[in-house]
C-alpha cells in the first residue's frame, strides 16, 4: 500500500471542517476536486474487548446483541492503552493487545442506566499529569427517581420532582498511577439533571487540550461536552422546548471549561459543582451575575467532544 499506513483502532473516523454557522445552506462545501496525495488509511482489528452481553436484562441494554460497546480508546505517555465498554468497564490493553479490567464502574455505580445509545459509562480521559497525580475523569448516567443524590443543576423552571436522569462527572485518584488495576478514591465534580422522558443527549465527553503546555492558560483545564439534555427530542411533556436552549444562566447546550480542582484547594470561584471556574472564561469575567462562568461556548445540540488543535484550544462537532 503506497504512502503511510495508519492503523486505526476505532470503528469510525469522522473528519469535520469547522467554520462559521450561517443561515444559508452550502450545497457543496468542498467544490474543488479532491487531490490524492498518496496517504492511505488502513483499518485493522487490533484488540477485542471481552463479551459483555447478558450482564443485565435485555430491556435494560440498548444493544443486547452487541459484543461490547466501545466509546473511547486512550493512550498514556508510558505506552499503556485503555478503552471503555459503556456497559461499565474500563480496560487496560496490554502489549499483546489483551484486555484487563482496570476499573469496574458497573459495580461502583449500581444506579447507572444503559438503555440509550449514549448511556452507562459514557466517557473517560486522563489528566495530562496522570503519571504524577493519578487523576482521571469519567462521565456516567444514572436513573433520577429515588436517587439519593441531589443534582447540582436542574434546568430553570423545573424541580427535583421533574428529574428523570442524572449526568455525573467524576474525578478518580489512583493511589499508584503505575498500577495496572485501579485502587484509590473518587470525587464527584458535577451532577446535572434531565427532565425529559429519555436519556437523550447527555453529557458525552470530557477532554483536555493536548496542545496546551504547562504554564499556559489552557493547561489542566477540563472541557465537558455541550448538550441540550434532550430538550430537542427527548420525549415526554418537557421535550421540544427551545426556550431552554439559548440561556447563559443555564448549562443547557453549553460546552463547559473548568478547573477540576476544588475551590477548597485553589481558593478560586466555585462553579455549580465541586470545581473552580477559570477566570479566563469569557462569561467568568463579563461582570454579569446572571451568566454561568463555567460556560466556554454554547448552542450545541449534542456535541461529540472537544479536541485541541493548533489553531485553538477546542474544535468540536455537533450531531443533528
Amino acid at each position: 500500500m503506497c504512502g503511510r499506513t495508519l492503523q486505526i483502532i476505532v470503528s469510525l473516523l469522522v473528519i469535520v471542517a469547522a467554520g462559521p454557522v450561517t443561515a444559508q445552506i452550502i450545497s457543496n462545501p468542498v467544490p474543488a476536486p479532491i487531490e490524492k496525495r498518496g496517504l492511505a488509511v488502513e483499518v485493522v482489528e487490533l484488540a477485542r474487548l471481552p463479551d459483555s452481553r447478558g450482564i443485565r436484562p435485555a430491556d435494560q441494554d440498548v444493544k443486547p446483541a452487541g459484543w461490547a460497546r466501545i466509546n473511547y480508546v486512550r493512550d498514556l505517555p508510558d505506552g499503556r492503552r485503555f478503552a471503555n465498554d459503556s456497559r461499565g468497564f474500563l480496560y487496560r490493553i496490554d502489549a499483546n493487545n489483551q484486555p484487563h479490567v482496570y476499573a469496574n464502574l458497573a459495580e461502583t455505580f449500581p444506579r447507572a442506566v444503559y438503555n440509550r445509545l449514549s448511556s452507562g459509562f459514557i466517557a473517560f480521559v486522563f489528566h495530562p499529569e496522570f503519571a504524577r497525580n493519578g487523576l482521571f475523569y469519567t462521565i456516567h448516567a444514572e436513573h433520577g427517581p429515588d436517587n439519593p443524590v441531589k443534582p447540582n443543576f436542574i434546568p430553570p423552571g423545573y424541580g427535583l420532582k421533574d428529574v428523570t436522569h442524572h449526568n455525573i462527572v467524576t474525578e478518580w485518584h489512583a493511589t499508584n498511577p503505575a498500577a495496572n488495576v485501579f485502587a484509590g478514591t473518587r470525587r464527584e465534580l458535577l451532577r446535572t439533571a434531565h427532565v425529559v422522558a429519555n436519556l437523550t443527549h447527555p453529557l458525552s465527553a470530557v477532554e483536555f487540550n493536548p496542545t496546551a503546555k504547562p504554564g499556559s492558560e489552557d493547561y489542566g483545564l477540563l472541557y465537558i461536552s455541550g448538550s441540550d439534555h434532550g430538550f430537542s427530542n427527548g420525549g415526554g411533556p418537557n421535550s421540544s422546548n427551545p426556550a431552554q436552549t439559548q440561556r447563559l444562566d443555564s448549562i443547557i447546550t453549553a460546552m463547559l471549561r473548568i478547573d477540576p480542582r476544588s475551590p477548597s484547594v485553589t481558593g478560586g470561584v466555585k462553579g455549580l459543582g465541586d470545581y473552580t471556574i477559570p477566570m479566563a472564561n469569557k462569561f467568568a469575567a463579563d461582570g454579569d451575575p446572571n451568566t454561568l462562568g463555567e460556560i466556554y461556548a454554547h448552542g450545541f445540540r449534542n456535541a461529540t467532544g472537544c479536541h485541541g488543535t493548533s489553531t485553538g484550544p477546542c474544535s468540536s462537532a455537533t450531531s443533528g
